[in-house]
């Protein structure tokens, strides 16, 4: 098994392999310019049969090298044959140096400076390009020079005597000036090489972010479109289910109408996690940090689990502190709605889940435990993905989605809740919540009154959406709850309403999108406003989730995720109306 640092060492020689074939013409028509300049030196001296055998022995060794670089391996160069190369190129390196050695030494004679001149410009001119930055391969010059040199150095001292003996010290203090020097020459060769690498590889990384953020955009922009178109016809279906709900007198009919709305539901839940997740990946959901009573919190929303437990079957035991803790108070009841939900579905009567609510070490915890079927080992990562819903033996399939872990795990990062799941089959599973402690004194979130009576006072509520069955279904359910109604398609059909009207609307429902080359919904909002002359309530309705918080911020809008629920509508057109009335009375 390499090491990382041996598979790097192992990728820049193969670097260098490929350096010293794409250099290969470059190198053999230099060396054959040199071998061409010393045979017209060795000419100028009168030896011309020997600057013959020189010439053609000499540019035989640079046809050995080309031919070597080229079909030595065949084709591309690979980790499974550059190390052939290598030592094929050692070889030639080991042959061209004893070529150039022998004829430098058959030059040289002790009474002839002109001839010792020629050999030792030949050795060195053929040794010299290894010691020069760029040089591809340090242990092919240590070839080269090693036969090069050392023999010519030694042929020196044999063959001549005196004084010009001590000539060969300074060749043989070339040559290790030279492994010295190539060593640098080597260094700098990898360290290029390791630069460009390090270049190509962030420019690969780069191109990889630009597309997975190109990709991230469009699956924004896809979902946030998909979304809306899908969520038109459920928001449409909710106001005429629940319109109709109040028509029929027979209970076989209202069974009926339960299943409808009980499908319907469904469709909205698995749109509503889809968009819910891809708010949260998209940054667009915002935690609103703040001193929470968790207890204060959670008492409403463990009561309808602990009615929904006993039908049921089951047993939802409370252990209740009273708890402050630093947190978004609406996706905290999320996060516990989910958990639950969960151990509600998974629970197999009679059971029992245990919510316990305490303080650990000065944190603040919440443990949510059940006796039902558990979660194996090699299972508990995969049930944050995505629609994975595991199943049980001996139990029938649950109605779910598989988002709501997945959801989970991305608002506990977002809020820094410390997450903890302790399962195992026949053991049931328990989860662990650690969240931020306060210092400050809590807040108690105010309850939701249930509003179910008609409004008193008969608002007048303005609808403008491009949908026409929504713009029914809204006027239908809003007109059983003794509202008065406008619908209009647009904001040119909403602005001709006030104008040809006398009276003001109370409250403006808009739906964001209002059809290509229209006016969106927040600028009908401004313009209606702007008619009205007073700062009319306003909800803006939207299956589009982009870029939602900056569109209405500083404006006074209420926005609501299509599909809307009956209920969700109804308990927000009170809270408005009753706001209003104080602002204008």
């Amino acid at each position: 098994m390499q090491t990382p640092e041996e598979s790097d060492a192992l990728r820049i020689e193969l670097e260098q392999a490929r350096l010293l074939r794409d250099n290969v013409v470059r190198s053999c028509v230099f060396v054959e310019a040199v071998i061409v300049y010393l045979t017209i030196m060795i000419i100028a001296f009168g030896k011309t049969e020997f600057a013959a055998l020189w010439f053609c022995a000499a540019s035989a060794m640079v046809g050995v090298t080309y031919i070597h670089a080229r079909f030595n391996p065949r084709g591309d160069l690979t980790p499974s044959n550059y190390k052939r190369y290598l030592r094929g190129h050692i070889i030639v390196c080991c042959l061209t140096g004893l070529v150039w050695t022998v004829f430098a030494s058959l030059q040289i004679d002790g009474n002839d400076l002109p001839s010792l001149f020629v050999g030792s410009n030949m050795i060195f001119a053929i040794t010299v390009g290894g010691m020069l930055p760029g040089s591809e391969y340090r242990p092919g010059f240590i070839a080269l020079a090693s036969f090069t040199i050392l023999p010519f150095a030694a042929y020196w001292i044999y063959a001549l005597d005196g004084g010009t003996q001590m000539a060969a010290l300074g060749i043989i203090l070339y040559y290790l000036f030279g492994v010295m020097v190539s060593g640098q020459a080597d260094r700098d060769t990898r360290d290029g090489i390791i630069a460009r690498r390090n270049q190509a590889l962030t420019d690969q990384l780069v191109e990889r972010n630009r597309q997975i953020e190109k990709a991230s955009e469009e699956r924004t922009r896809f979902l946030a479109a998909t979304s809306h178109d899908l969520s038109q016809p459920l928001h449409a279906q909710g106001f005429f289910i629940e319109t109709l709900r109040n028509e029929l007198t027979s209970e076989r009919q209202k069974e009926l109408l339960d299943q409808i709305d009980e499908t319907r539901q469904g469709l909205s839940d698995l749109l509503r996690g889809i968009v819910d997740i891809t708010r949260i990946d998209s940054g667009a959901v915002v935690p609103d940090i703040q001193t929470v009573d968790l207890e204060a919190l959670l008492k409403p929303l463990l009561h309808q689990f602990t009615t929904q437990a006993e039908i049921e079957g089951l047993n939802l035991k409370l252990e209740m502190e009273k708890v402050s803790a630093q947190t978004d108070p609406v996706l905290l009841s999320r996060i516990v709605s989910n958990l639950l939900s969960n151990a509600l579905r998974y629970t197999p009567p009679p059971g029992q889940i245990t919510f316990a609510l305490r303080h650990d070490n000065a944190a603040p915890v919440i443990e949510i435990a059940d006796t039902g079927p558990g979660i194996p080992k090699d299972q508990q990562e995969n049930i944050f993905d995505e629609y994975v819903r595991l199943s049980h033996a001996g139990q029938a399939a649950k109605p779910g989605l598989g988002l709501g872990l997945s959801i989970v795990r991305r608002l506990a990062v977002l809020l820094k809740i410390g997450m903890a799941l302790d399962s195992a089959p026949g053991r049931g599973t328990r989860w662990s919540l650690e969240l931020p402690a306060s210092t400050q004194p809590s807040v108690t979130p105010a309850s939701r009154p249930v509003r179910n009576e008609p409004f008193v006072e008969t608002p007048l509520c303005l609808i403008v959406d491009d949908m026409k069955p929504v713009r029914e279904g809204m006027n239908a359910l809003l007109t059983s709850w003794g509202c008065r109604t406008y619908t209009a398609a647009n904001g040119e059909q909403a602005t001709r309403l006030l104008d040809s009207s006398q009276q003001v609307p109370d409250i403006l429902l808009v739906d964001r999108r209002l059809g290509a080359g229209l006016d969106g919904g927040v600028e009908v909002i401004r313009q209606l406003r702007g008619l009205s002359g007073r700062n009319t309530p306003a909800i803006l309705m939207t299956g589009d989730i982009a870029n939602i918080e900056e569109e209405v911020a500083g404006l006074d809008i209420h926005v609501m995720l299509k599909p809307v629920a009956p209920d969700d509508l109804r308990h927000m057109l009170g809270t408005l109306l009753s706001e209003a009335n104080k602002t204008f009375a």
